[in-house]
């Protein structure tokens, strides 16, 4: 039986996230509890970029994260191409979101809204807080 797409997605954008904190040399805390990273897509349904947020533990820290395209372009792709079969239209933008400890996750799409989940200096604390995991025992 093969592996879901999503598992290898789901650790691909994990360290592309620590990737990028290193590169900014802004590595997270260790202690970092969840993440929502949002990946825009081109019509073809590929990686055109990606911003969110990580985590700490209950709100003590929030950071504005991304994943570059290089490690996740391969699992996004499969990921993709399993839930949008050929022909199908693939989402403008997905939502991804990980609680670390639990291994809780979510997935969200949106199909023709572009700005949806958009940050802007106005609303970034909204956006934040609209895109925090919260997954129910």
């Amino acid at each position: 039986m093969s592996e879901d797409a999503i598992v290898p997605l789901m650790r691909a954008i994990v360290a592309g996230i620590d990737e990028e904190a290193v590169g900014w040399n802004d590595p997270l805390p260790e202690d970092w509890q969840s993440f929502s990273v949002v990946i825009d897509l081109t019509r073809e349904g590929t990686y055109a970029n990606s911003y969110g947020y990580a985590y700490g533990l209950a709100d003590a820290w929030i950071k504005p994260v991304s994943v570059p395209p290089a490690l996740v372009d391969d699992p996004l792709n499969a990921f993709v191409a399993e839930r949008y079969p050929e022909g199908a239209t693939p989402p403008v933008k997905m939502l991804f979101q990980l609680e670390l400890a639990t291994g809780n996750y979510n997935v969200e799409y949106e199909d023709s809204d572009r700005a949806r989940w958009k940050v802007s200096p106005a609303n970034y604390q909204a956006v934040q807080a609209e895109l925090k995991p919260v997954f129910e025992d």
